[in-house]
């Protein structure tokens, strides 16, 4: 029962760091293209 309990307490650890990393990249990404977005829109209008 102990060592089920720290599988599933590492399992959690690994999948909580994996899910920060992905938002992390996932918001960045989106940053980015909005800021590429607003860019845009500066060099369309003079």
């Amino acid at each position: 029962m102990g060592a089920l309990l720290g599988i599933y307490s590492v399992s959690r650890k690994i999948l909580n760091k994996t899910i920060k990393k992905f938002l992390t990249c996932h918001f960045s990404l989106r940053e980015k293209s909005s800021a590429s977005k607003i860019l845009r829109m500066h060099k369309i209008s003079p």
